[in-house]
């Protein structure tokens, strides 16, 4: 199968990986059909010390399920599924309190890997995938780019609005990657900060969020959680357009310019797309 790598830094390729193997009864194998360039995949992209041919980091996705690991019974080959970025088990206490991005039982290995390619093994499938009525072939292209964006963004979205408590009639502030002191400091007595995106810093001290009774929370998104319980359904029901964030499509071929249009902000989210 074809999957992408870094062959060094602001340069990405594709090269010829074995077929991915069932290796443990929770396992399933899935078809790539669309997949995407995140911002955080920039990071190693832009990174001069990361070793070539490294894979990459991709996660995101939809696709069809070829085949399952004998633990699994919540899908089947050949369902339609989102392959959510994070794998909670659905039992522990953090998924059952809503928090499966960080599922006690996953700790270390609960985010997916190497998705830019034809083929991926999803691990601790049998309640993490989140499938999809139908097939792919039912749907419109806008319909699979929203299905895609519940892979991830969409519900990293909503992570940051449920974990700030955000109701009706809050003044909201969005601001973009790395503006943690911007974020802080635009709150008034006690307000409430959401973070959803990996911090890269280590030097802001939590005692100077006391005086003002700020409320500072965040992490990876409960993809799995908000996908069953709201999100696909909204979707489907056309009450949200989320794949909106997909500006450009690129073939897997395709993958440097893919990357390097979102390096170079020529497009906010790059799609790809796999026949």
């Amino acid at each position: 199968m074809k999957s992408a790598v870094y062959l060094k830094a602001g340069q990405v390729g594709l090269v010829e990986m074995d077929h991915p193997q069932i290796l443990d009864p929770d396992d399933a194998i899935i078809r790539i059909v669309r997949t995407c360039v995140c911002g955080s995949d920039l990071w190693s992209y832009r990174n001069e010390q990361v070793k070539p041919g490294r894979m990459n980091s991709g996660h995101e996705a939809i696709g069809i399920v070829e085949e399952v690991g004998d633990a699994v019974t919540t899908v089947k080959a050949g369902d339609f599924v989102i392959a959510p970025f994070t794998h909670g088990c659905g039992g522990c206490d953090a998924c059952r309190a809503g928090y499966d991005g960080t599922c006690d039982r996953h700790i270390g290995n609960n985010w997916s890997d190497g998705v830019q390619a034809e083929y991926m093994r999803f691990e601790y499938a049998n309640w993490a995938l989140v499938k999809i009525p139908d097939q792919p072939s039912d749907y419109s292209e806008g319909m699979l780019k929203s299905f895609l964006a519940l892979a991830d963004v969409m519900p990293t979205g909503y992570h940051a609005a449920r974990v700030a408590d955000v109701k009706p009639g809050d003044k909201v502030v969005v601001i973009g990657d790395g503006a943690v002191d911007q974020a802080l400091g635009v709150l008034h007595n006690g307000g409430r900060l959401g973070f959803v995106g990996v911090p890269h810093y280590n030097n802001r001290a939590l005692g100077s969020t006391f005086a003002q009774n700020t409320t500072v929370a965040g992490g990876a998104a409960s993809v799995t959680t908000y996908d069953k319980q709201l999100l696909l359904k909204s979707v489907l029901d056309g009450d949200i357009n989320p794949g909106r964030v997909f500006t450009s499509s690129y073939k897997l071929e395709e993958i440097d310019q893919a990357y390097k249009d979102m390096d170079e902000r020529k497009t906010i989210k790059s799609l790809i797309v796999i026949d």
